[in-house]
């Protein structure tokens, strides 16, 4: 259950930040990019919840969670570390 609520925010916090940095350079006003990614993310939050609430190995879950949300934000921060 934890894996699913903290999990799946953490991973649509990548996203969104991920996404927000990716929009600016591609010419979108940070607002947008900002809005338009955060927005997608929370589309994405409930198949993932449901996802980590099936999933019979815990463990495994937690890893692909936090995996994914490490590869995002380490490619967020070098993604804005080009352009900032």
């Amino acid at each position: 259950m934890l894996a699913a609520i903290v999990g799946t925010y953490a991973l649509a916090w990548g996203f969104g930040a991920l996404g927000a940095v990716i929009g600016m350079r591609l010419g979108m006003a940070p607002a947008e990019s900002t809005a338009l990614f955060g927005l997608l993310a929370l589309l994405t939050m409930p198949a993932v919840a449901l996802w980590a609430l099936a999933a019979s190995n815990v463990g495994r879950v937690w890893a692909a969670l936090a995996l994914g949300t490490l590869v995002q934000i380490a490619l967020a921060y070098l993604a804005r570390g080009a352009g900032a």
